[in-house]
């Protein structure tokens, strides 16, 4: 006598979240056998419902997650840290790093292990640069352009997923829902309540310059199901913070870090006060968070590029200054420079934020790129440190005249700026190459 096989259970990582014990519970009512893995039992309904199976692991432990994968055919990935942050102390960096993207990692082995057939990722409206007009699921990432840390985990755990859509039978997708809200929700509409009920926060109604795609928990006709179906949400609580960015980077060129008033970042923005220290409770802070984004972040995603990179190291090398140069050159960004070099002597800690997030992943990556063609035969043995200066330095300064030093230059005595920038690389290349001839001596005592 032949028995039907019992129906894989389906997997839900993150079940304890408010999106994954809602998802969990619909299924459950629908008659689907649902096993939810999470770092705790949920403290909800759903986990005495008897089509439910909890599993507690961790996702940064590949084992766990393999236990919790093992015998399903289809899994939902709901689990990640959020980290609204711009910046974050290393600790915190690397455990938000370690859960959405090391877990995605984790999440995507043990699939292919156990022979998944259906993933699907829960990511982010965040994961493209906003705004992006005209956009769709062919969009390129820009993680450089990602302000925040959970932004940018999410959009390269994303690209992770669906990079192995058909790999040993996977098929994967990633949806991209804005904030999820609805009954039970306690983190963040609660949150803006009491923000707004404290006066620490301006709701903007009508036609205003930002405003945020959000998802009601159940669908229009009250069916317990998530469609993913986003509509506008036209009040503006709590966003902005890219305005705030900009503004402040302009402000800062313009008068000085000092000299600008907080209300006056605010102003410019078009945002309350309030919601600038619901941010950045500090102008150090505010200037933190433009280093950030407008340096941090580029310094990440050139990384990335160099690290990926399968030419020669001169090309490299001339690819990443001549290009990745002009373009900070060419923007608002070559201010910051200014701005750190007139202001650090006053403010240490921002000092040794630079150091920390700018100079030292910076020179890190020059430095890399120096040693490589060394290691390669494609340059001579220098003193890689002496070197990665010589290349940066006179950028810098360059930068420096832009915004100070080139008042007191006629403009018809100003050098191209990509002229000069492409000669300086070609100078720096040429003393590197191996072939390149060491300078000959002078013997003493002659004439």
């Amino acid at each position: 006598m032949s028995t039907t096989p019992a129906p894989s259970p389906i997997l839900i990582l993150g079940g304890a979240g408010y999106l994954g014990r809602n998802l969990a519970l619909a299924l459950a009512q629908r008659g689907d056998k649902v096993r939810i893995f999470d770092r705790h039992v949920p403290r909800h309904e759903v986990s005495q419902h008897p089509n439910v199976e909890c599993v507690v692991g961790d996702l940064r432990n590949a084992g766990d997650v393999s236990r919790a994968v093992a015998g399903c055919k289809t899994v939902f990935h709901t689990a990640s840290m959020i980290c609204a942050l711009t910046i974050a102390p290393r600790a915190l960096r690397e455990q938000v790093e370690a859960i959405n993207v090391k877990g995605t990692r984790n999440v995507l082995d043990a699939c292919l292990a156990h022979g998944v057939t259906r993933l699907v990722y829960t990511s982010s409206i965040n994961v493209v640069p906003v705004p992006t007009d005209g956009g769709d699921e062919t969009t390129r990432y820009h993680l450089g352009r990602l302000a925040d840390l959970y932004s940018r985990t999410k959009a390269t755990a994303e690209r992770m997923v669906l990079a192995t859509d058909g790999a040993r039978g996977l098929r994967t997708c990633a949806l991209r829902p804005g904030g999820i809200y609805g009954p039970g929700e306690e983190h963040h509409f609660p949150r803006f309540i009491k923000e707004l009920k404290a006066g620490k926060m301006i709701v903007g109604l009508g036609d205003g310059k930002t405003r945020a795609d959000n998802i009601y928990l159940w669908d229009s006709e009250g069916h317990k199901i998530l469609d993913a179906m986003s509509g506008l949400w036209c009040v503006n609580v709590g966003y902005g913070r890219q305005e705030l960015i900009d503004a402040a980077l302009e402000l800062f060129a313009e008068k000085g870090f000092a000299a600008t008033r907080s209300e006056e970042v605010a102003a410019r923005a078009g945002v309350a006060k309030g919601t600038l220290y619901l941010y950045y409770p500090s102008k150090e802070e505010l200037l933190k968070a433009v280093i950030s984004q407008r340096l941090s972040s580029e310094i990440v995603a050139v990384t990335e590029y160099s690290r990926g990179y399968r030419g020669n190291c001169e090309d490299l090398l001339r690819n990443v200054f001549t290009e990745w140069w002009s373009r900070v050159f060419d923007s608002p960004t070559s201010a910051v420079f200014k701005l750190v070099i007139t202001e650090v002597r006053n403010f240490p800690d921002i000092a040794a934020f630079y150091r920390a997030e700018v100079v030292e992943p910076a020179t890190a990556l020059v430095g890399e790129i120096i040693g490589r063609g060394i290691a390669s035969g494609e340059f001579r043995a220098v003193d890689v440190p002496g070197a990665v200066m010589s290349l940066v330095l006179p950028m810098i300064m360059l930068c420096l005249h832009k915004h100070s030093l080139g008042a007191c230059t006629p403009a018809n005595e100003l050098m191209d700026p990509h002229v000069f920038i492409r000669q300086h690389v070609e100078l720096v290349l040429h003393g590197l190459r191996a072939e390149a001839s060491a300078p000959t001596a002078s013997p003493r005592g002659r004439a």
